[in-house]
């Protein structure tokens, strides 16, 4: 999710979802789907830069145990996403 100035504020994972529904199952008002994605993505994601090396953004996914990690330049903005496969598919791991 970004801001008004395109600036990264938060992300929401299909893990996020997942769990998000796991546990307002079977719950009498638990509808996610009436909520904003704000109330749940993570508000400080870890994120990379176009500079950084593939190695260190594996290290760092394989660190905190997730599978996207957001690719940000100066200004906080998305310039791109890494997704774990896609880098252990180029041969990282």
């Amino acid at each position: 999710m970004t801001d008004a100035n395109d600036e990264l504020i938060g992300v929401l994972t299909d893990g996020d979802v997942r769990r998000i529904f796991a546990s307002t199952a079977g719950t009498p008002d638990g509808n996610p789907l009436v909520e904003n994605v704000s109330a749940h993505m993570s508000r400080d994601p870890k994120t990379s830069t176009a500079e950084s090396l593939a190695a260190d953004a594996m290290n760092l996914m394989e660190h905190h145990q997730i599978s996207v990690l957001p690719v940000v330049d100066d200004g906080n903005r998305i310039a791109g996403v890494i997704h774990l496969h896609d880098l252990i598919r180029a041969g990282l791991a």
